[in-house]
C-alpha cells in the first residue's frame, strides 16, 4: 500500500545531553545529588520529586519525619532541606526510580532552563522536522518535551509542520514546573492533526497518566491504562507493544 511516509528518522540526543548536564544528574547516590543541586533545579524539582514520592506510596508524614533530621549547607536554598529528605526517602524505598527521577528532572532542567544545552539538544533533533512533507512524530520520556517544543517553534516562525498524529508516551509533560515551561495557550500545535498520549499509571516519571486541558492541554487522546508490567513500567518497547499504540502508528502510517 502506497503511503504519505518515505522513511523513517530517528534522532538520538541523550548523550549529548547526559553530556551537558550537571555532573550531579549522573550520580549514584540521590540526596547527595540533589545536595549537589542548583538552588534554580530545587524549585525546579520539588513539587515533582514529592509528587513522586507519592506515587511509590511514600506518606508525607515519612518524609516530614525525615526532613527533621536532615541537614543542609548554610545558605542553601528554601527548598533544600524538603527535597533532600524526598530524595532520601525515594533513595530507601527504591534507588533505581530514585535515579531515573533525578535524571529525568535534571536533564529536563538543562533542557529548559539553560539556552546552550537546549540549541545543543535542538541542533540534533530539528532537522528531522525540516522537511515539509507529513510526518508522524513518536517520542517518549523527555523526548515528548524536546518534539513538542520544536514542533511549538515552528508554528512561531510561520511554517507548522504538517503532524496526521502525535504520539507522546511515558511523557512527564504533566509535572507542573514543565508544564509550567511551556507558554499559553497550549494546545495542539497548528499542523497537528491528532495528538495520542499512552502512560502505565505506574509509571511515576509521567506523574500525569493523562494529558488534559488541566494536566497540560485540551484536545489530546489518552490512552491512561497501559500495562507495563512491574520491571519498568517506563520502558518504551513495552509502550510501543501495547496493541493499541501500535494500532494507532499502524493506522496512521498506512491512512491514504
Amino acid at each position: 500500500t502506497l503511503t504519505r511516509f518515505s522513511r523513517i528518522d530517528t534522532a538520538f540526543y541523550g548523550d549529548r545531553l547526559e553530556d551537558l548536564s550537571d555532573g550531579w544528574v549522573r550520580g549514584k547516590t540521590v540526596a547527595m545529588g540533589v545536595e549537589e543541586a542548583s538552588a534554580d533545579f530545587d524549585e525546579f524539582a520539588v513539587d515533582a520529586l514529592e509528587a513522586m514520592a507519592l506515587r511509590m506510596g511514600i506518606s508525607p508524614e515519612v518524609i516530614e519525619a525525615e526532613s527533621t533530621t536532615t541537614t543542609v549547607a548554610q545558605g542553601a536554598g528554601i527548598h533544600k532541606r524538603w527535597l533532600k529528605a524526598v530524595a532520601r526517602v525515594i533513595q530507601h524505598v527504591s534507588p533505581l526510580r530514585g535515579t531515573l527521577a533525578m535524571r529525568i528532572l535534571g536533564q529536563a532542567h538543562a533542557y529548559l532552563r539553560n539556552q546552550y544545552v537546549h540549541d545543543e539538544v535542538n541542533k540534533l533533533v530539528r532537522p528531522l522536522f525540516e522537511d515539509d512533507e507529513p510526518m508522524l512524530v513518536v517520542s517518549h520520556s523527555l523526548g515528548t518535551v524536546v518534539s513538542l517544543r520544536i514542533l511549538r517553534d515552528f508554528v512561531e516562525e510561520g511554517r507548522p509542520r504538517q503532524v496526521p498524529l502525535f504520539v507522546t508516551l511515558g511523557s512527564p509533560l504533566g509535572i507542573l514546573s514543565i508544564r509550567n515551561s511551556f507558554e499559553r495557550p497550549r494546545r495542539l500545535p497548528t499542523g497537528t492533526a491528532r495528538w495520542v498520549n499512552g502512560a502505565d499509571p505506574e509509571d511515576f516519571v509521567a506523574l500525569e497518566s493523562a494529558l488534559t486541558e488541566q494536566t497540560f492541554a485540551a484536545g489530546i487522546e489518552n490512552y491512561s491504562d497501559i500495562e507495563n508490567g512491574p520491571e519498568d513500567p517506563h520502558d518504551i518497547i513495552r509502550y510501543l507493544g501495547d496493541q493499541r499504540i501500535a494500532k494507532e502508528i499502524a493506522d496512521a502510517i498506512s491512512r491514504p
